[in-house]
């Protein structure tokens, strides 16, 4: 059983090649040999693994389950809470419109683990908000609104046997049924 590591080096026990990382994406803390179910789903059991950006599953695989490999992961600033009750932690995210929700099963780890891990949590996505917040008002205030302004002219042609006006894309009288040509 893995306790909560916080990240002092490239070397993770779940092996390098689990997680493609994204740019300045850093581990702070996980729990291993977890159960993990993913919006009611089983996923296995594997690594919970919190980075400054996303909240993610790895799950075992592999013959002996000594490979780990990325089942799922979210935005950690999609995150509307971290709500531990016995030996489950669940995570729950809105994104895209959507509702998700990973629970741990992390039967075997002391209470000030799971404490730490919830800590961490909450740490992070308060600093992913915050930075997310500040990326998106730069990006909206440093460049100017440009309003460009569309003139259609919609040109109309009488039929010449009932004179109602119709769209010069037609080809026969709306009115009549009459060739416009």
């Amino acid at each position: 059983m893995s306790f909560i590591v916080l990240a002092a080096s490239q070397s993770f026990p779940w092996g390098a090649g689990a997680v493609n990382w994204q740019e300045a994406e850093t581990p702070l803390a996980w729990l291993g040999d977890v159960g993990g179910n993913y919006t009611d789903r089983g996923i296995g059991n594997g690594y919970l693994v919190i980075t400054n950006q996303r909240v993610l599953f790895l799950k075992k695989s592999g013959v002996i389950g000594k490979n780990y490999s990325f089942c799922c992961g979210v935005e950690i600033a999609d995150s509307l809470s971290v709500v531990t009750s016995g030996d489950r932690t669940a995570f729950s995210f809105r994104s895209f419109g959507h509702a998700h929700r990973l629970v741990i099963s992390h039967e075997g780890f002391d209470k000030s683990q799971v404490q730490n891990l919830v800590n961490v949590t909450n740490k992070a996505v308060t600093a992913r908000k915050a930075m997310v917040k500040e990326e998106h008002e730069e990006t909206h205030t440093s460049s100017p609104t440009v309003v460009k302004e569309i003139h259609h002219v919609v040109v109309k042609i009488p039929c010449r046997y009932c004179g109602l006006l119709n769209d010069q894309i037609r080809n026969k009288c709306e009115g009549c049924g009459a060739p416009l040509r």
